[in-house]
C-alpha cells in the first residue's frame, strides 16, 4: 500500500514523519499517474482523493472516491480486499497471500539483517522443499517494503524470524519464534497441521 500526491517529495517525507504513517508516500510532480487514474483536477490543480484496489496484474478492482474535506470511511474498500484475500475476487498482494481453498498458509518473517535468520535460510530452504506440498501457499515475508511492513504489523511480528500457519481464511493456527532446527520446524508443522485437522 502506498499513497501518491502531487506534493514534492520533501513534503511528502515531512508529512509522513509527522503522521508516522506506516507505508510510502510517493510524489506525482510531474501530474502523470494522476492523469492517468484521472484524479487530476486542471482547475485546482490537485489531485482528487481516490482510493483504487488493483490486483497483483495491474488491474483496477475497485475505486473510492471521497472529498478532500471529509473524513473518509475504509470499510468498504477493506470489504473488497477481503474478498480478494478470501477468494471471492482475484489474488491480489506483492508476496500472493491469497488463501482460496487451502488447508494452510505458511509464512516466514524474517530480516536480511537478522542473524538468526540468515543461518536459518539453508534450514528453511530445505523445509521448503521437503514439506511445500503440505501448503496451497509457502510464503517467505522480508522486513523492507512498507506492504510486507504492514503486514508484519498485521500478524503482530515482534520478532524475527517468526513462523506463522494459518488456515484457509487466514486465521492463525499456530506460531513459533527463534532460530530453530529443521527437526524443531517440522516438528512445529506437524503440530499446527494437527491442530487444524481438529
Amino acid at each position: 500500500m502506498f499513497g501518491v500526491s502531487v506534493d514534492s517529495w520533501a513534503t511528502l517525507k515531512k508529512y509522513r514523519e509527522e503522521l508516522n504513517l506506516p507505508f510510502d508516500l510517493l510524489s506525482d510532480w510531474d501530474r502523470e499517474t494522476s492523469k492517468k487514474y484521472g484524479t487530476f483536477n486542471e482547475k485546482e490543480l490537485v489531485s482528487n482523493r481516490k482510493s483504487f484496489l488493483i490486483d497483483r496484474n495491474g488491474t483496477v478492482k475497485f475505486v473510492q472516491e471521497s472529498a478532500l474535506t471529509q473524513p473518509r470511511s475504509h470499510q468498504d474498500m477493506i470489504s473488497e480486499v477481503h474478498k480478494l484475500k478470501t477468494g471471492t475476487g482475484e489474488e491480489t498482494a506483492t508476496q500472493t497471500r491469497t488463501t482460496k481453498s487451502a488447508e494452510a498458509v505458511f509464512y516466514e518473517f524474517y530480516s536480511d539483517t537478522c542473524t538468526h535468520c540468515i543461518k536459518m535460510k539453508p534450514i528453511v530452504e530445505e523445509f521448503r522443499k521437503k514439506h511445500e506440498g503440505k501448503f496451497k501457499k509457502f510464503l517467505l515475508i522480508p522486513f523492507d517494503t512498507s506492504s510486507n511492513i504492514s503486514m508484519f504489523h498485521e500478524f503482530r511480528i515482534t520478532g524475527t524470524p517468526t513462523f506463522v500457519i494459518t488456515d484457509a481464511e487466514d486465521k492463525e493456527v499456530d506460531r513459533v519464534s527463534g532460530e530453530l532446527s529443521l527437526e524443531a520446524l517440522e516438528k512445529f508443522t506437524e503440530s499446527s497441521l494437527k491442530k487444524l485437522r481438529e
